[in-house]
């Protein structure tokens, strides 16, 4: 592997202690307290990025390696490559669930990003269109297999019983649209509020809020059920409303924690896309 590909695993790997150590979070994991989980720990979030690094690194190198045009014959390659990945995860945590869903999306995505680096070695830049046009010709034939003949009586997973009674695809619906949420809307605010000379932080903070407020996110269903996660997509449009007129926003999140806390709901689908967010935002200045 070269070098810019082992800078690449590396901000991967960065992104994920960048989202664990973002706080004040409502629900969720970061350096103040544990938000709604009595299961993990800061330091469970730490342990599992640096087992995932190495199969990081190797969704890059499969991508890389893969010279044929069959990006159905990728995409198996990478799937086999996660569940190793997903194993060590759960050895480094002690069966703590940790990054599932990013382990994921990250197999994806840097799969991708190999590919595009051996289909133009001479790019100066990684062009987002064409890698996440990837990522999206991976997702799409997934979830029509997936969700293929799904009924009320084989319906197992509780993914796939959200897609049957609700349309709910969650992590899957997301690859399968090439996360045209995260390169359309996410991306471009994080880079002009970075213009604006605001802190990174503050504003990973506003993202998380809005994507709160908008993105399906299948760990707020699984604990709370659909009308708990609509309540939060309203609560977290309106702090964000309360953001944009002045309010603290550390203040707010700190007191929403408290409110999520006692609800047992955290947004987990969101702390993904967040750390997404970061990945890419590191990546494309680099």
């Amino acid at each position: 592997m070269d070098k810019r590909m082992r800078t690449i695993a590396s901000l991967a790997t960065q992104a994920i202690i960048y989202e664990v150590s973002l706080s004040p979070k409502p629900g969720l994991v970061d350096r103040y307290n544990n938000g709604a989980h009595n299961d993990m720990t800061f330091y469970h979030f730490v342990d599992s990025a640096f087992a995932l690094q190495p199969h990081l690194e190797e969704y890059l190198n499969i991508g890389y390696q893969h010279v044929e045009k069959d990006l159905e014959t990728l995409f198996h390659a990478l799937r086999q490559e996660g569940i190793l990945a997903e194993q060590r995860m759960f050895e480094a945590t002690g069966n703590v669930n940790t990054h599932k869903g990013l382990n994921f999306a990250y197999a994806l995505i840097l799969g991708a990003i190999g590919f595009y680096l051996r289909n133009f070695p001479q790019a100066t830049v990684i062009e987002y269109p064409v890698v996440f046009d990837y990522v999206r010709k991976m997702a799409e034939p997934m979830v029509q297999r997936d969700f293929a003949g799904l009924t009320e009586v084989n319906a197992k997973s509780y993914g796939e019983k959200l897609y049957l009674k609700y349309g709910i695809l969650g992590p899957r619906g997301e690859a399968a649209t090439g996360y045209a949420y995260l390169l359309q809307v996410i991306l471009p605010y994080i880079e002009r509020r970075l213009a604006q000379q605001i802190e990174e932080e503050t504003v990973y903070l506003e993202v998380l809020l809005q994507m709160m407020a908008t993105v399906e996110d299948g760990n707020l269903i699984h604990r709370g059920g659909i009308k708990q996660w609509q309540a939060v997509k309203q609560e977290a449009t309106a702090l964000y409303q309360q953001v944009v007129d002045g309010a603290d926003i550390r203040a707010v999140l700190a007191e929403y924690n408290e409110i999520l806390v006692a609800r047992y709901l955290s947004p987990g689908g969101s702390a993904d896309l967040l750390c997404l967010s970061i990945f890419l935002t590191h990546l494309k200045v680099q």
